[in-house]
């Protein structure tokens, strides 16, 4: 069944007249009655009682008419969508991190803007895959108090939304110190040095966790460099105090009977929290956000996420 045939069908439903109908649809009368045989043939029941000058509609004639109606109706305004679509609207890249969260089910009910998922790297920095122009919409702890973070975002043309907490874990092997100090006070962390596993995050990582904890902890950060997130479930800490995601940890350190997961201080919050960026002169992009956090900046949202 073809959507011209509908067409036509629907024309000579308007007419009752063959001739009429063929008039508007700038055919032969022979050929419309051809293709109304064949229709009638296909679906298996009569769609027209046939008078000395007029079409009349059968019952079942009448209830395909509004199936068909429909039918068009869809094609027409789906067509028109695709079309601004594909001539009008590049697809926005959104990071794969909101795969994670509750957003993603509001994405997948969003059907008028285009948009990809993509991947970044566990070497790069969400600033970086801005910059880099891979990202349209992307996710990052907060860094809303540190002024230095702020400034890289701006010369960006990046604009932000709280989005969530983003709790952070502290491991650390059993025979370090604060293995015996259960449960942890942030006085506890006076002095510690914190491992920082990926060059590209070192300084940002090491700011945002200066913000969290403070910065009069006299803390020391070293860097020891790995190649994924799989390669931490095979490190050793030694001495030092690994920081990172909470629900990294659940992915790559929870199965190690080594190691101890320190998920929250006694008088201090291991809420990092987080952010979701955007580029702010895209209207299409800007657009998409709206539709995905409509609440708007500063008002609490409650969504689920997974730290990047």
């Amino acid at each position: 069944m073809k959507i011209e045939t509908l067409n036509e069908f629907i024309v000579l439903v308007k007419h009752k007249n063959y001739s009429h109908a063929a008039k508007e649809l700038y055919c032969s009368q022979p050929n419309l009655s051809n293709h109304m045989a064949q229709l009638e043939k296909e679906l298996g029941f009569r769609l027209f009682s046939r008078h000395a000058n007029h079409l009349s509609l059968t019952v079942a004639g009448s209830e395909f008419l509004k199936g068909a109606q429909s039918i068009l109706n869809t094609y027409e305004k789906t067509t028109k969508r695709c079309l601004t679509l594909a001539e009008n609207i590049a697809p926005v890249r959104v990071q794969s991190t909101l795969m994670n969260s509750t957003l993603h089910k509001q994405l997948r009910d969003i059907k008028d803007i285009p948009y990809d998922f993509i991947d970044v790297d566990f070497g790069m920095t969400v600033f970086k895959a801005f910059k880099d122009g891979l990202l349209d919409i992307g996710f990052d702890n907060d860094f809303s108090k540190i002024p230095s973070l702020v400034d890289e975002a701006r010369s960006l043309g990046l604009a932000w939304l709280p989005f969530d907490a983003s709790p952070v874990a502290l491991c650390f092997m059993r025979t370090h110190p604060l293995a015996k100090k259960q449960p942890l006070s942030r006085e506890d962390l006076r002095g510690a040095v914190i491992v920082i596993q990926n060059g590209q995050h070192f300084d940002r990582w090491k700011l945002m966790l200066l913000s969290l904890l403070g910065d009069d902890l006299e803390l020391e950060f070293v860097l020891n460099p790995v190649e994924s997130y799989s390669s931490i479930s095979l490190v050793d800490f030694g001495e030092t105090v690994y920081i990172c995601g909470r629900s990294s940890v659940a992915g790559v350190l929870a199965h190690r009977d080594d190691v101890v997961i320190c998920t929250e201080l006694s008088d201090l919050s291991l809420d990092a929290g987080s952010l979701l960026l955007y580029r702010e002169d895209d209207d299409t992009v800007a657009a998409l956000v709206k539709r995905l956090i409509p609440k708007g900046i500063g008002e609490e949202l409650c969504y689920e996420t997974t730290e990047r």
